[in-house]
């Protein structure tokens, strides 16, 4: 017969390749289930949150209001009292924005450990320009509305 090469992994080798996952594992999993993935997935959700509302107002020609509560840590789209349909409403602002998603009102809270520093609330006109601009901070991550334009990044 002759010599034919063996074929698959010794044993040694396969004891190498279990630790090394082994260790990728213990190493990988609990920075992917951190506060810092937490704080990222978050303030991605302002940041849209933002956007939407800067969208909305141009879209449909009403005033649209962004409050982020620096003290709840938490963030909520409103429109005006009356607002609906055809009609931007008049007053104060107490209509929640629906997520055109999920149906739920636009609103967020940050989870345990996640901070927001510098709250803001602003009213997007028709023309999508704010009535304050500023600079959100979400653990550590900024969100800056831009003057006359309304322009969020």
């Amino acid at each position: 017969m002759g010599n034919t090469p063996s074929r698959g992994f010794t044993l040694i080798e396969l004891v190498t390749i279990i630790l090394l996952i082994s260790a990728l594992a213990v190493i990988a999993y609990p920075r992917l289930s951190t506060t810092e993935t937490q704080a990222a997935v978050f303030h991605q959700q302002l940041l849209n949150a933002a956007r939407y509302a800067h969208q909305l107002s141009v879209q449909t020609g009403c005033d649209v209001r962004l409050d982020v509560d620096a003290a709840a840590d938490s963030y909520a789209l409103r429109l005006r009292s009356g607002a609906g349909g055809q009609t931007c409403g008049a007053g104060a602002f107490t209509v929640a924005v629906r997520d055109p998603v999920s149906g739920n009102a636009y609103t967020g809270s940050a989870p345990g450990g996640v901070d927001i520093t510098g709250g803001l609330t602003t009213v997007f006109d028709a023309l999508g320009r704010p009535s304050t601009s500023g600079v959100i901070i979400v653990a550590g991550r900024s969100i800056t509305i831009e003057a006359g334009t309304g322009y969020v990044h």
